[in-house]
């Protein structure tokens, strides 16, 4: 499917706020600003829109390892748009965000465990959530879930590791004692270094496996379908942000994990964000492939 946008023409205006955001992931120290927008009804033909800084953050956790995963809801905006004419309207925004993640790998560990932070944000019209596919309203689940084709994944990070570290250095147990290796209560070396460890001895072998993923967009667009003229309506720009400690991720799926062995911290923040809301002419066009 391919899809042709004639735009209607028109001038547009906003508020802007220069501001500059300071990251702090592990302590967050955050000041915050009024979201300033524009909300009178933008007329037929005239563009919407708000710019502002609201900083928004799931606070990073110092949890060493025993953290569920945590959300932060929160809306980053809203404004009101108002036409002569029943049509559609394309909203567009550029949102900063920022991740981190701290993992620790330590002894011997048979899963792939470490720590994620992301968000993802949706828009609602009149408190109702927007598909993207569509452009359509669709209803919140039975416990208010945003339906994952209203949301559109803002930033992601994953960073896992699997450790196999072998101890090096270990007392004098009792069976070397009786066997003149060494007296009880000594260090002694678990490797040859002259034989064991050149013939690639597995007591001696020390392991790191990583996975790191970073995924996510920083533009965030929706086309709201047929809205109805005269009257004014709400367009809202709404996010959750989680992170927590994860388990054997893949590319497609990150899988939150709250006994993650490797997770120390991670945190997640939405910071300036720029939206923009204007009337459109769409024309759908199908072809085959």
């Amino acid at each position: 499917m391919k899809t042709k946008n004639r735009r209607a023409v028109g001038t547009f205006g906003f508020v802007a706020i220069a501001a500059i955001l300071t990251v702090a992931m592990v302590s967050a120290n955050l000041t915050t600003q009024q979201v300033q927008a524009d909300h009178e009804p933008a007329v037929a033909a005239k563009k919407a829109g708000m710019s502002a800084q609201q900083p928004t953050a799931a606070v990073s956790l110092l949890t060493q390892g025993s953290a569920d995963p945590v959300s932060v809801v929160q809306q980053l905006g809203h404004f009101d748009i108002k036409s002569n004419d029943k049509g559609d309207w394309l909203i567009d925004a550029t949102i900063e965000c920022a991740t981190a993640t701290e993992v620790k790998a330590t002894g011997k560990q048979s899963k792939t465990t470490g720590a994620f932070a992301g968000a993802k944000v949706w828009y609602e019209l009149d408190g109702v959530p927007v598909s993207i596919l569509t452009g359509d309203t669709v209803a919140k689940g039975p416990n208010g879930e945003i339906p994952s084709e209203a949301t559109w994944n803002l930033c992601e990070q994953v960073f896992e590791m699997q450790s196999n570290f072998n101890d090096l250095i270990t007392q004098c147990t009792e069976e070397q004692e009786l066997a003149g290796e060494c007296t009880a209560g000594d260090l002694v070396f678990v490797c040859d270094f002259e034989t064991e460890l050149d013939a690639n001895n597995d007591q001696c072998s020390q392991s790191l496996t990583v996975f790191s993923k970073n995924a996510g967009t920083h533009g965030a667009t929706v086309m709201i379908h047929d809205v109805s003229a005269g009257e004014s309506h709400t367009v809202s720009l709404n996010a959750i942000l989680s992170h927590g400690g994860s388990v054997e991720s893949t590319l497609e799926t990150t899988n939150p994990d709250g006994s993650s062995l490797n997770f120390e911290d991670a945190g997640v923040i939405i910071g300036k964000r720029i939206v923009i809301a204007e009337p459109i002419h769409m024309q759908t066009v199908t072809t085959g492939n």
